[in-house]
């Protein structure tokens, strides 16, 4: 969920999101707080506004792929295996929200 939360970030930063600015923030925001919340080795609990929010960033990824140029496409890629290949946990993922492809 992460992973398709700052794709459909960093395609939006390019230029080509149709989503609310606020739904993509309060969706990682919401990542951000279960990561840094959840225990070890418990499930994690995803509360409801959360929810509503991963579903609105997953259509609009699937749009996304159905209709950006495939150069965008990976070099948004390209920058999320960058902050992949650097975060030293999954709670570094969304260490600075805003981003650029370009």
């Amino acid at each position: 969920m992460a992973q398709v939360a700052l794709l459909t970030s960093f395609i939006t930063d390019a230029g080509y999101g149709q989503l609310d600015e606020a739904v993509l923030a309060a969706c990682e925001d919401g990542l951000r707080r279960l990561v840094n919340t959840a225990p070890a080795h418990d499930e994690l609990k995803f509360d409801e506004d959360l929810l509503s929010n991963l579903a609105l960033v997953i259509n609009e990824h699937d749009r996304q792929l159905r209709e950006v140029r495939l150069q965008v496409l990976v070099e948004a890629s390209e920058l999320l295996e960058k902050r992949l290949a650097t975060a030293a946990s999954a709670r570094d993922l969304f260490s600075s929200r805003r981003r650029s492809l370009f």
